[in-house]
């Protein structure tokens, strides 16, 4: 349920500004860019949440995001009913983990994913209240070389 809470904020937070949060990363861990590029779902309740592809352009990463709208069905289970994608503004991969914006009107959204495995990830919302869970993502497929 708090996965749930993560998209309906994620959906409600693309109309407020937020305010920065730093993201701690232990010097001694040093991962490659290529850790996030590929193709990434975070799925909530057995229903997709956020679809994140990640490449890289000109030696610099790149993407979009797909965040998908989620209600109830007649039986109160989360289905999609839409989808809004967007391109991430100014990515910036830095000490393993990957910042980016996301752009709804003159609102940015800011967020970070860092990787936690080969194939695992976590999406973090910059500014989300502490008890905000990071969404769970997995790699759906890796950049085309």
């Amino acid at each position: 349920m708090k996965h749930l809470s993560l998209v309906l904020a994620v959906s409600t937070a693309l109309s407020i500004p937020l305010a920065a949060r730093p993201v701690v990363q232990s010097p001694k861990q040093t991962v490659s860019q290529a850790a996030v590029l590929g193709q990434w779902r975070g799925v909530m309740q057995a229903t997709p949440a956020v679809d994140l592809t990640i490449k890289q352009n000109a030696g610099a990463v790149a993407g979009t995001i797909v965040f998908y709208r989620i209600d109830a069905d007649s039986d109160g289970n989360p289905k999609v009913v839409g989808q809004d994608e967007m391109p991430l503004q100014d990515p910036i991969w830095k000490s393993g983990v990957l910042s980016f914006g996301v752009k709804r009107g003159e609102t940015t959204v800011h967020f970070t994913m860092q990787p936690s495995g080969p194939a695992s990830a976590e999406l973090r919302r910059v500014g989300a209240p502490a008890d905000e869970p990071p969404l769970p993502l997995t790699r759906t497929s890796k950049a085309a070389r």
